[in-house]
C-alpha cells in the first residue's frame, strides 16, 4: 500500500513542478552523485532538444533519474492516476513507454 501512495505523491510533485522548468527529474535524497552530474544531464538533455524523446534514463534504479520534459508530465501523471493501486511507478512508465513509444501495433 505505501506504494500507493508514493505513486501519488509522485504525481502531485511533478504536477508542482511542470510549470517551473523545462524538464523534471526524479532524484531521491540519498542518491551519490559524481562531480557536474547536473550540467552533464543537462547538456545532454539540451543536446536532444530537437529529437523527439520521452524518457531520458540516468538511472537503473527504478524511478530515479528519469527524466522527461514538463510537456509530457500532464500526460504522465494522467497515465499514473489511472493505474496507480496496481503497479510501482516505474512499472507504470514501461507500461507507458510501450504504448506511447514501443507498440508493435503502431505504424512506424
Amino acid at each position: 500500500r505505501w506504494r500507493t501512495k508514493q505513486n501519488l505523491d509522485y504525481c502531485f510533485l511533478m504536477m508542482y513542478a511542470q510549470k517551473k522548468g523545462v524538464y523534471y527529474i526524479q532524484l531521491e535524497d540519498d542518491i551519490v552523485v559524481k562531480q557536474n552530474y547536473f550540467s552533464t544531464i543537462k547538456n545532454f538533455a539540451l543536446q536532444l532538444a530537437s529529437e523527439d524523446w520521452m524518457i531520458l534514463e540516468f538511472s537503473q534504479l527504478g524511478f530515479i533519474g528519469k527524466m522527461f520534459q514538463s510537456p509530457d508530465i500532464t500526460l504522465i501523471v494522467e497515465f499514473i492516476f489511472m493505474f496507480y493501486k496496481e503497479k510501482p511507478i516505474d512499472w507504470l512508465l514501461d507500461h507507458i513507454l510501450w504504448v506511447k513509444v514501443c507498440n508493435p501495433e503502431k505504424d512506424a
